[in-house]
């Protein structure tokens, strides 16, 4: 079970996911830009949200994106708790954070990749099919590709790199992504509109602020949940990480060429 503050609800409980309720692109670049403020602290202290999906990302009374950041880890410490695994959405977490590799390290592309998924969830009102999965059989086909003409294709070709399967293909930073998609252009007209500033949520350990995950007790002056005496690891096998890696990198590298997205695109 999860408990939010009072006036919270998550993405999933928005109403946004029905089908009569159609965001326009400036409508996801201004959730895009409230994520990214969110998530910029956090990973300038080399820490990672790593949970971005319906559940865990939360909608407050004003209508701002708002995350926990009490459930933020160190980004360095991520790979070695098998745990982490156990709080993934499915279609929400990248690859990485499955495989039990430090050839695939965690780091703000794998916030990245979350936040892409979430918009392509919003877009198209269903979940991408799970990272593991796209490995094995990627199904998860290009938004840029669908005929969808209240999005511009260069945004689609954003949110299509955004969850790359490779982290190289992705983007390095949350400012990079930002500046290509000319996010922080929103804020002014945001302030004006009350939903610019993201405040993020307290940590779990401080404040008096209530727990947004029962079942995990974090660990006493870390705000880092602790491992549950009884996760299983859902991790990827290493097998499937070296069968795979090769193909992935010569069809990204010709995706890159034959598709790349303009570095001039702004927002709308």
């Amino acid at each position: 079970m999860t408990n939010v503050p009072p006036g919270w609800i998550s993405v999933r409980d928005s109403g946004w996911l029905s089908a009569g309720h159609n965001l326009t692109e400036v409508d996801l670049k201004r959730c895009m830009a409230q994520l990214a403020q969110a998530l910029q602290p956090l990973h300038r202290e080399d820490r990672l949200y790593a949970r971005i999906s319906l559940d865990d990302v939360f909608i407050d009374a004003d209508g701002i994106l708002r995350i926990a950041a009490g459930l933020a880890v160190p980004a360095d410490t991520w790979v070695e708790s098998e745990a982490l695994c156990d709080v993934n959405r499915a279609g929400f977490a990248a690859f990485e954070q499955h495989a039990d590799d430090p050839a695939w390290p965690l780091g703000p592309w794998t916030d990245i990749y979350g936040m892409c998924a979430l918009i392509r969830t919003l877009i198209l009102k269903q979940s991408p099919p799970d990272a593991v999965q796209r490995m094995v059989s990627d199904a998860c086909d290009p938004l840029r590709g669908m005929a969808m003409p209240a999005y511009s294709r260069e945004f689609l070709g954003v949110i299509d790199r955004g969850m790359s399967l490779l982290p190289q293909l992705r983007f390095s930073s949350i400012d990079d992504f930002s500046d290509l998609l000319g996010l922080s252009q929103l804020a002014p007209a945001a302030q004006e509109q009350n939903v610019a500033a993201v405040s993020v949520a307290p940590a779990l350990n401080g404040g008096g602020a209530p727990a947004v995950y029962d079942d995990m007790e974090a660990d006493e002056g870390s705000g880092i949940p602790e491992v549950p005496k009884n996760s299983a690891s859902k991790k990827a096998p290493v097998w499937m990480i070296g069968f795979v890696a090769a193909m992935l990198i010569a069809l990204g590298a010709w995706w890159l060429q034959d598709d790349a997205v303009d570095p001039s695109v702004a927002a709308s």
